[in-house]
């Protein structure tokens, strides 16, 4: 068991540290590209800038504070602290649905800026962009306010302790606002954007000036983000399934929690 326990740790500390270099890195430039005079002028960046911020905020407090509790041989850091065990629920929360948010905000912002209709196009702009994030953030922060009263700490480790509300975040919070929400605005806005593009270009044209350049190199690195972070959000969904259909069981062996411990970061 000790040597399951030891190789587990090693794991998570070389995988983990490799989620987190290579993470911020992939953050932190698209960060830099975004704030390019370039690409500032654009409402999708504003998303993708949102979006980049946001997965900063979610993958280092959390996991710089477990590695290095496991490197000290113990649990995360701050594991058994009330405030904290409140405070990160809500957090991760908030902070990880942004993303998705974001991106499908971004989808919805090239169909708008694509649009044969002058109406729709006015729903394009960086102000709109700018408040949109704003209440985003609000609003899913507000959907996550129950797991402040939810997360307690159970034998020195904070938990969820409310099987009903392990139940309903299962099985409505993130398969609508993780899964089908983002995922169906992303591909109708996608396909209504494709056809406005195609469009468009039956009608004129096209001449590759910069900023069409520009709204290519959007939507490839758009397309990359939704990619990678809806492999995510599917492991995680898939995580949290198995969570709820097993926490009623007692008896799990010392090596089913060391992998189910492992298999959760």
């Amino acid at each position: 068991m000790s040597t399951l326990l030891t190789i587990a740790n090693q794991l998570i500390i070389y995988i983990g540290s490799g989620f987190f270099i290579f993470g911020n890195l992939g953050n932190v430039l698209n960060i830099i590209v975004m704030l390019r005079k370039t690409f500032n002028a654009s409402p999708c960046s504003r998303y993708l800038l949102a979006s980049s911020v946001s997965n900063l905020f979610f993958v280092n407090p959390v996991l710089i504070l477990y590695i290095i509790g496991i490197i000290n041989g113990g649990a995360p850091l701050l594991q058994n602290n009330f405030v904290w065990c409140k405070f990160t629920a809500l957090y991760l929360h908030t902070s990880s649905l942004t993303p998705l948010v974001c991106l499908a905000l971004g989808t919805f912002d090239r169909y708008c800026s694509t649009s044969p209709s002058a109406s729709i196009r006015l729903f394009s702009s960086i102000k709109i962009a700018n408040r949109t994030i704003v209440i985003t953030v609000i609003f899913l922060t507000l959907v996550g306010l129950p797991t402040i009263f939810v997360n307690n700490i159970v034998y020195n480790q904070c938990a969820i302790t409310s099987i009903t509300y392990m139940r309903y975040y299962a099985y409505f919070v993130v398969p609508i606002f993780y899964v089908l929400l983002p995922l169906s605005s992303m591909i109708y806005f996608g396909i209504r954007t494709f056809i406005n593009i195609k469009n468009i270009r039956q009608r004129q044209i096209v001449v590759r000036t910069r900023g069409k350049r520009t709204e290519e190199q959007l939507a490839i690195m758009m397309s990359i983000q939704i990619i990678i972070i809806f492999v995510s959000a599917a492991i995680y969904y898939a995580n949290i399934l198995y969570t709820v259909q097993t926490y009623a069981i007692v008896n799990k062996t010392i090596e089913r929690l060391i992998i189910e411990s492992f298999v959760s970061l």
